[in-house]
């Protein structure tokens, strides 16, 4: 046996995973914390466990071997296991190498047949292309764009607008000649051959939802085709707080880790201090001053939303109220006709229930607005519910822009006061240094 995998980290008392290693400071003959260069203090790191001590697995590794040697016998098989190495047990045999999945891919793709193949030409003193090395190699610079399937479906449906089609159905069966599979519904969809996924006709934009089509075909609106030159997408930098990196190497981390997570603060620093100057921000008093208007103003339109949406709830309550109402109007006269029967009651107890939570529904909104207020209409009760329903989605809109500037504004601040606060912290560190040396030198 040459290899014994096993975890490094503990498990605690509750079962979860537990660090592997600690960070301990190394400390000088006055039992004071070393300072680098750098101005972080020499650490070493501290493992936690002894499962990756090589003796131990040397131990391991032979109560392996016994074990199954023991089965082995027990099997009445000749062979055994040792877990010494070949220069301990006197063999001078050289131990392989192991290859790894990767390596043994590449000798699948033909790598193997390649070396063969150099060998029998070598022998036969015949002439051996040796590769280029990467270097030297011709590097690919100009990638094929790839067009979406939406692009590709608004190019299909060009072309079958092209031979005049008479309505919607005859556009599909074009379509279909076309290689596409259409899905009816209450959101029709089509797929090319090879997709996975259908693609709604909503989802590609004006001019090809199906009521545009539709409207276009009947000669009450006109086509306009797609601009399909996509220009490259000019993405800002996402800023991310920065990382403790104190904290990180506290819990095990090592050093290429924090090599990256320094090179990762300095560019959310960089994205920071980018996003300031590009907004006219020159003072930390300004950027809370943009921060706590994008807060109220988020705040505000959030408040306006919530509120349109209690609405729209009371309108459709409302609306369903009174056309619970109307329906049992018949009911509730032949109700009253029967002078109130208990019988016809039980035979009409759904109806009534619901004209009686529709009254008493009626009642609350006289309290609520006056008992002058009439009940409104549900013409009237539509076209207010159409009107806060456009105005809540607009809000919506802005919504989403205003909060997203707010967490740009939000990020910037928190990675600008971590960045005071690490100046502070290390000023007053070498402030603390430069009393303890005058301390000593008194």
């Amino acid at each position: 046996m040459r290899t014994a995998l096993g975890t490094m980290r503990p498990l605690d008392e509750r079962g979860a995973w537990a660090a592997k290693s600690q960070k301990e400071y190394d400390l000088d003959e006055n039992g004071e914390r070393i300072r680098l260069p750098s101005g972080r203090y020499k650490t070493h790191k501290v493992d936690l466990t002894g499962w990756n001590d090589k003796g131990n697995a040397l131990l391991w590794r032979k109560a392996w071997a016994d074990i199954s040697n023991a089965y082995l016998e027990r099997a009445g098989s000749p062979e055994r296991i040792d877990h010494r190495s070949n220069a301990e047990r006197g063999i001078g045999e050289i131990p392989t190498v192991h290859m790894g999945v990767a390596a043994c891919q590449m000798e699948k793709k033909g790598i193997a047949l390649r070396r063969l193949s150099d060998l029998i030409c070598m022998e036969h003193m015949l002439s051996v292309i040796k590769p280029r090395p990467y270097e030297e190699r011709e590097k690919r610079t100009d990638y094929p764009r790839q067009v979406p399937h939406r692009d590709v479906l608004c190019m299909a449906i060009d072309e079958a607008l092209k031979q005049r089609p008479k309505d919607f159905d005859e556009l599909i069966k074009i379509l279909i000649s076309l290689g596409y599979e259409y899905k009816d519904g209450k959101q029709p969809a089509v797929r090319a051959e090879g997709q996975k996924r259908y693609i709604r006709f909503r989802s590609l934009g004006e001019g090809y939802t199906k009521e545009d089509l539709e409207a276009i075909l009947a000669g009450l609106k006109t086509h306009e085709e797609k601009s399909y030159s996509r220009q490259p997408h000019n993405r800002k930098p996402k800023m991310s707080l920065l990382i403790d990196i104190e904290a990180k190497l506290q819990e095990g981390k090592g050093a290429g880790y924090e090599r990256w997570a320094k090179v990762f603060n300095l560019k959310q620093m960089a994205n920071a201090m980018n996003f300031i100057q590009a907004h006219n921000i020159r003072s930390l008093q300004e950027l809370d001053d943009f921060v706590n208007n994008t807060v109220a103003t988020n705040d505000g339109i959030l408040t306006s939303i919530k509120a349109d949406e209690e609405r729209l709830q009371e309108i459709a309550v409302l609306k369903k109220h009174i056309l619970n109402y109307s329906k049992a109007k018949d009911t509730f006269a032949a109700y009253k006709a029967s002078g109130y029967s208990k019988r016809f009651y039980e035979e009409h107890r759904d109806v009534l229930t619901l004209r009686k939570a529709a009254k008493q529904a009626f009642d609350e909104y006289r309290e609520k607005h006056g008992e002058d207020v009439p009940i409104p209409r549900v013409k009237d009760l539509n076209a207010e519910y159409a009107e806060i329903l456009a105005r809540k989605k607009k809000n919506y809109t802005e919504y989403r822009r205003e909060k997203s500037q707010m967490q740009e504004y939000l990020m910037a601040q928190k990675i600008v006061e971590t960045m005071l606060h690490d100046d502070r912290n290390r000023q007053a560190d070498q402030q603390r240094e430069e009393q303890e040396k005058s301390k000593k030198q008194r």
